[in-house]
């Protein structure tokens, strides 16, 4: 470098200084040269470091990140991680597969419970046999299957007859096992093609698929009526269960589930009506059935409030004078449509809908305050017959009922008796004399109606407070015709006799039926040979005819 040397303004000279740099630049060069491998065996040592790190950290918590993403993109908890550490990462990867276990054992139970309660939306608890939900998908299936196919299918609408009675008389217990037993009886009889179900209750269904014709379908009903009519031991009692059965066909009877159920359905009430343990297959009449009865239901239920309803009365007279003993209350519809509708059209259906009891009541007072009104008019007083229901007969406040009409119309007691069915007192027969016990005990008389037509055990008829039986219709009106109605009408007056029970005689339509009546010691009759059935304002005409004329000689002219 070269610097000038100035003095007063006057440049006196120049300095010049020279160096040589080389050793220095090679210095330089030295340092820069180790720095730069310094650099390079830095970097491979950090790139060797980073490996090593990427093989015991990175790479472990990648291969948890993968499981992660597997499990939670496939749902399936049977994943693990392998690898064996005993670090922080290996806890880690510990507890991951732990919690993964625990995942699988809940995911395990979850599945198991979901199972379980899809099995019971769709299967009956008590039978194991598909439930009403199931069983409509299933027959859904079956149609489209069928239709197809173009090939027909049945479907059995079965109801258990009479099963309330073992319910109440046996308890829900033994309920239960019987149809246990009838659904194992019922699974023998189908094939794995078909579907049997509960729907509920006693009521049991059966879908038959790729059914060639009718007479299949008659050979499994009837297989079905003839497995269910042996006995079946329910602990130490031997019970008979027998079933009424409905059939409807597709596509005739309907092309969907609705309606084939329906047409089902209404086939086995009609077998019920038919008798029961039976089959009957639907027909088109059985609909018309149907809309007439619903026309009557909805119709019955309004008849009380629209004063629809009126007694009519029938003679019950002493069959060697003609005097007049009693009446029997009869009802009678008069529909302001139909005209009169006789009871054997409408009582049965106020049983099943529970009417009987309002009807039952208001018979009862009708007929209380209508005899004390003619005691009261100077007739000559007799017992006035009323029928009770099975159903009312069964009803916890009958005696409060029998009670309250006795007292709002003023009645002594001993002019009503009471007509009850055999069968309905062997039903519950402690609870059946606990309750005619309370009505004796009132001055009430009790009578057995339509004796000889049901199921009582002449070992316990001794034990009930009766005054009377009433030989049934049916016997009398072929009496001299057929030997076998004698007997059994001759029978039942000897019964009777020896039970020190009075005894009558319904449906009397000549005069051989009275003259062998009389001649077995029978007293007591009614009938048309004496009167039909006359509503009030002509039996009061009647009553006032009484004391003049014989009811034979009315019959007579």
């Amino acid at each position: 470098m070269a610097t000038p040397i100035v003095h007063d303004q006057e440049k006196l000279g120049t300095i010049y200084i020279q160096a040589d740099l080389s050793k220095i630049q090679i210095t330089l060069f030295r340092y820069v040269g180790f720095g730069a491998l310094g650099l390079i065996g830095a970097s491979i040592l950090a790139w060797l470091l980073g490996a090593k790190l990427q093989i015991i950290i990175s790479q472990p918590i990648e291969q948890l990140a993968t499981a992660m993403r597997a499990v939670s993109k496939e749902r399936n908890y049977e994943r693990r991680v392998k690898m064996a550490r005993k670090d922080e990462l290996g806890s880690l990867i510990e507890d991951f597969n732990e919690m993964l276990g625990q995942i699988q054992l809940r995911d395990q139970e979850l599945q198991h419970k979901q199972t379980r309660l899809d099995y019971l939306a769709h299967h009956d608890t008590l039978t194991g046999l598909p439930n009403r939900l199931l069983f409509h998908d299933r027959l859904s299936h079956a149609i489209s299957k069928a239709k197809r196919l173009n090939y027909p299918l049945a479907l059995l609408f079965l109801d258990l007859d009479r099963f309330k009675n073992i319910n109440d008389s046996l308890g829900h217990e033994v309920g239960d096992q019987v149809l246990r037993q009838v659904a194992k009886r019922l699974e023998t009889l189908v094939r794995d093609s078909d579907t049997l179900a509960r729907l509920g209750g006693d009521e049991f269904v059966i879908a038959l698929e790729q059914t060639k014709e009718a007479r299949d379908v008659t050979i499994v009903a009837k297989k079905i009526l003839e497995s269910l009519s042996e006995a079946l031991q329910v602990g130490p009692n031997e019970l008979y269960v027998t079933t009424s059965i409905g059939i409807s066909l597709f596509p005739t009877d309907g092309e969907d589930v609705e309606s084939l159920m329906k047409s089902a359905d209404v086939a086995m009430y009609r077998a019920k009506e038919c008798g029961r343990n039976l089959f009957q297959f639907f027909t088109m009449d059985m609909n018309e059935r149907v809309r007439e009865a619903l026309f009557m239901e909805n119709n019955l239920r309004k008849a009380l409030d629209n004063q629809e309803m009126a007694l009519y009365y029938q003679p019950q007279v002493e069959m060697s004078s003609g005097k007049l003993i009693g009446m029997e209350a009869l009802i009678r519809w008069h529909h302001p449509q139909l005209g009169i509708i006789p009871p054997l059209k409408f009582i049965p259906m106020a049983e099943d809908t529970g009417l009987i009891i309002p009807i039952g009541k208001w018979v009862l007072g009708t007929a209380c305050r209508q005899t004390q009104q003619w005691q009261e008019a100077g007739y000559p007083p007799c017992k006035v017959a009323v029928n009770i229901s099975p159903k009312q007969f069964r009803h916890s406040d009958l005696v409060e009922t029998v009670a309250a009409a006795l007292k709002d119309s003023g009645l002594d007691p001993q002019f009503l008796e009471l007509e009850i069915t055999e069968s309905v007192l062997m039903e519950d027969m402690e609870q059946s004399i606990a309750t005619m016990e309370k009505l004796k005990a009132m001055g009430i008389t009790l009578a057995i109606d339509d004796f000889g037509t049901g199921y009582s055990s002449l070992s316990c008829l001794s034990k009930f407070p009766l005054s009377k039986l009433k030989i049934d219709k049916s016997f009398v009106q072929n009496i001299a015709e057929l030997s076998e109605n004698n007997a059994i009408a001759e029978g039942i007056i000897a019964l009777a006799k020896a039970l020190h029970l009075e005894v009558i005689a319904e449906g009397i339509e000549g005069e051989r039926q009275i003259d062998f009546l009389q001649s077995k010691g029978c007293k007591q009759g009614q009938g048309y040979y004496f009167s039909r059935p006359m509503p009030a304002d002509a039996f009061e005409q009647f009553l006032a005819r009484e004391s003049a004329f014989s009811y034979r000689r009315l019959a007579a002219d």
